[in-house]
């Protein structure tokens, strides 16, 4: 797999799809990064954000958080075409603690195969570092989605 983190940052696998996205600086900041498997049912926020939750440390209850949904370009495509992609975040907050979830999805099979995933965030809004950092992998991950795994398979590229 291959995901546009920020220069610095690093990628420590907690499993075989699994990632923990450790920045340089330390700070209140935590995230990680799944990668779905393409043949799996189509991702379900509220269990994505749940898992988040827990993996993350996060004790309040999850009600309606603040939608932030978007389409993005990708690099061989146009902005809301069939080759973008579709992203959906969630972010709760509670006093100055935040948990975000975004989710990414190709919903177009394609010759380059592409993974579906998400990322969850976690950080206290008074730590400056933490927020920079946030923002940092925001740019990097959050606009470019450079996931796209290798096939175990040659068969399993789409056609």
């Amino acid at each position: 797999m291959q995901l546009d983190i920020p220069s610095g940052w690093t990628l420590a696998p907690i499993g075989r799809t699994r990632w923990e996205v450790v920045p340089p600086q330390a700070s209140s900041f935590a995230a990680w990064v799944v990668c779905l498997d393409g043949n799996d049912r189509p991702p379900d926020m509220r269990v994505i954000e749940a898992e988040n939750a827990a993996h993350l440390g996060w004790t309040d209850r999850l009600g309606s958080g603040d939608d932030l949904r978007t389409m993005v370009k990708t690099p061989d495509g146009e902005r809301i075409s069939p080759d973008s992609v579709l992203v959906g975040c969630r972010q709760y907050t509670l006093a100055t603690e935040q948990l975000e979830t975004c989710i990414w999805a190709d919903p177009y099979p394609r010759r380059v195969q592409r993974a579906d995933g998400y990322l969850g965030m976690r950080l206290n809004t008074d730590d400056a570092v933490a927020v920079a950092q946030k923002l940092e992998l925001s740019q990097g991950v959050l606009r470019t989605f450079t996931v796209t795994p290798t096939p175990e398979h040659p068969n399993d590229q789409h056609p």
